[in-house]
């Protein structure tokens, strides 16, 4: 009896620890921020570290600012691209954060591509949250169908 029950606790266990490991949802994530002592613009990126390697098969620095620099775009108001330069990589227990900066835009607005991680994953949903120089946040939603948004900057 005590034999049994330690084999369905363990059985247990190993089922719920294999779960945990693998999500259901796919999430992306930028922060975007001014920077008030130097105008510039900060940009954060949160993805989950398991997605992204299997995407990228690494996260090998070159790697990594080729691919966001071909997923994550903001084009200012006359048409050209803001140079975003990358900062670095970062990773945690499960999260990788990517930091890029763009030095201090003139623009009003700027219109966003982000489709990070759509070219392989179907059900991706990316959110960027701008945060305003007084704290307010606003967010939008991109996925597969909507991959750009007009944004104010901050």
């Amino acid at each position: 009896m005590r034999l049994t029950l330690l084999s369905l606790l363990l059985s247990t266990l190993l089922a719920v620890s294999a779960t945990a490991d693998a999500h259901r949802y796919h999430f992306g994530h930028i922060e975007l921020t001014r920077n008030v002592n130097s105008g510039n613009l900060e940009i954060v990126h949160q993805y989950f570290t398991h997605d992204f390697e299997a995407v990228l098969g690494s996260l090998k620095d070159q790697r990594v600012s080729d691919y966001i620099a071909q997923h994550v775009q903001f084009i200012d108001d006359q048409g050209k691209e803001l140079s975003a330069t990358y900062i670095g990589t970062d990773t945690d227990v499960g999260n990788t954060y990517i930091y890029q900066e763009v030095i201090n835009p003139t623009s009003k607005y700027v219109d966003v591509k982000f489709s990070t991680l759509m070219d392989k994953v179907e059900d991706q949903v990316n959110t960027l949250n701008v945060v305003n120089k007084n704290g307010d946040t606003v967010s939008f939603t991109f996925k597969f169908s909507t991959d750009r948004h007009r944004v104010t900057l901050p």
